[in-house]
């Protein structure tokens, strides 16, 4: 009886934090694995441009961190020295707070993502628990990641009709729509400026 107590304690508490997760909007729907470099080579890019190839070792360069070490082959580099690497078939450039973001999208717009979790406390001393992602865009492969939002996209876009329209298509979906199909839309958009 007392295991069975026990259990549903377990249960109770379960249910209960899974419904104070606190998470954000829609964003995207990329796929990292897709918008790694396709030769499967990991490496590290440094700040003056230079790749260097190798496996890497360890790597604590964390999206929440603006400090830390990748290790390649036998050589380490420290985390104000990278702009950029690939380890695992996964690609993660520097966006302007100097976090690591992984590259969920690739083409002629890039996008790139940090995750973010933990717990806080609310003002009557419930515990919850919260994620979510942030979004960064890049034009080409050179220019500086803007934090996604619908003006950034748009600017981003704007030389692109079909890429517009599919904006437009998106734009008049409903909050809860956004919320539970945004990402299809917003990756149609990407995709839809990446291949004409």
């Amino acid at each position: 009886m007392r295991l069975k107590r026990s259990y549903s304690f377990l249960l109770i508490l379960i249910i209960f934090y899974s419904c104070s997760t606190v998470s954000t909007s829609q964003g995207f729907f990329g796929n990292s694995f897709t918008a790694a470099e396709q030769n499967n080579v990991e490496f590290v890019e440094l700040n003056d441009g230079t790749v260097i190839s190798g496996h890497v070792v360890k790597e604590d360069l964390s999206a929440k961190r603006t400090k830390g070490t990748l290790v390649i082959d036998e050589k380490t580099y420290l985390h104000k020295e990278i702009a950029a690497f690939q380890a695992q078939n996964m690609y993660y450039r520097k966006n302007g707070s100097k976090e690591f973001a992984k590259r969920i999208l690739k083409g002629k717009i890039n996008v790139y993502q940090t995750f973010y979790s933990g717990m806080m406390s609310d003002a009557q001393g419930r515990t919850k628990l919260y994620n979510y992602s942030m979004y960064f865009i890049q034009k080409g492969n050179v220019a500086p990641m803007k934090e996604y939002n619908l003006k950034v996209l748009e600017s981003s876009i704007s030389d692109n009709a079909a890429a517009v329209s599919a904006l437009e298509e998106y734009k008049k979906l409903s909050g809860k729509k956004k919320r539970t199909e945004g990402g299809v839309y917003l990756d149609k958009i990407i995709q839809t400026y990446n291949t004409k």
